[in-house]
């Protein structure tokens, strides 16, 4: 061991301690001396001293108290750092640092979290399409929670892809949007369902306060089978829940995080699929319609990303 050994940050030293001790100490000699003075003054004269040696007593022991919880603040501050610290060096060991402090960067910026997120998928029929092209019917249902500690405003935005569209039949388009409570919106004026892009501004209570804001959209998009359709998170998910029906015979469905992450597997049972790991924004759900029978000629499309 080196001879020249520093002090540990976390924790207060004996010397500061010592001060605040002496400090407050000599605080307490002097109002225990200002009553009464034993010393043969003038009046006048005692009783200025006594006033005099009153205050410093006061004026030393608000200095102690206060500089004792600096200290304190300042330790525990110091805690936190040192934690970050350690989890920095952890996860660069993990992966380049570089891409954790971006990773971080993208943590820090989100303030919601999406739970218990219901998703149904109804595949339709239409007297207007032909025998592979299906109406899809996408229901999403979820409890919005706020990460912060304090009350956040917060705005849901949802966008429809043109990318297959089928005018006729007013596809894409909005169908409803409901939020729970009403007085979570801080913009009372009507929602545009014509829009392309749904905007929502919400309020959120602190963290910890277990009320949620309760989010429902419907939305009718155009697919072509065999093919595929993603629905991409936007904000941090936890608990997601996917439901399909009305998968027309001859093609089967499969189920996929994407990009897949360690313990994230989808589990299958009834045409529902279930995930209770953390979904990070950016990464999404792929729901493919394979075909079962082979067939020639036919080409696989990929449906428009949803958020």
């Amino acid at each position: 061991m080196s001879g020249n050994q520093t002090e540990n940050p976390r924790r207060s030293s004996a010397t500061v301690v010592l001060a605040l001790l002496l400090c407050m100490l000599v605080g307490v000699m002097f109002l225990a001396l200002s009553s009464p003075i034993p010393i043969s003054l003038r009046s006048e004269v005692r009783e200025v001293f006594r006033s005099l040696i009153h205050d410093l007593g006061i004026a030393f022991c608000v200095s102690a108290v206060v500089a004792g919880l600096i200290e304190i603040a300042r330790v525990a501050r110091h805690r936190i750092e040192t934690m970050k610290d350690v989890i920095d060096l952890v996860m660069s060991d993990l992966i380049t640092s570089e891409v954790w402090m971006e990773l971080k960067d993208l943590i820090e910026a989100k303030t919601v979290i999406r739970r218990s997120v219901k998703l149904r998928m109804e595949l339709q029929s239409h007297e207007a399409l032909d025998a592979r092209e299906r109406i899809l019917i996408v229901e999403q249902a979820y409890d919005l929670f706020p990460l912060r500690n304090r009350p956040t405003k917060h705005t849901i935005r949802q966008d429809l892809d043109y990318q297959l569209n089928r005018p006729a039949l007013n596809l894409p388009r909005w169908d409803q949007v409901v939020v729970i409570p009403p007085s979570a919106r801080t913009n009372n004026a009507k929602i545009d369902l014509e829009s392309p892009r749904l905007s929502i501004d919400v309020s959120l209570q602190a963290r910890g306060t277990d009320e949620p804001v309760f989010i429902q959209t419907r939305r009718s998009e155009f697919v072509s089978l065999p093919g595929s359709y993603n629905f991409y998170m936007s904000e941090f998910v936890k608990g997601l829940h996917l439901t399909l029906v009305g998968c027309p015979a001859g093609f089967q469905v499969e189920v996929e995080v994407r990009p897949h992450g360690g313990g994230q597997a989808l589990i299958n049972q009834d045409n529902t699929w279930s995930n209770d790991q953390l979904v990070f924004p950016g990464q999404g759900i792929e729901v493919k319609f394979i075909k079962t029978e082979t067939s020639a000629g036919t080409e696989a499309t990929t449906a428009p990303a949803a958020r």
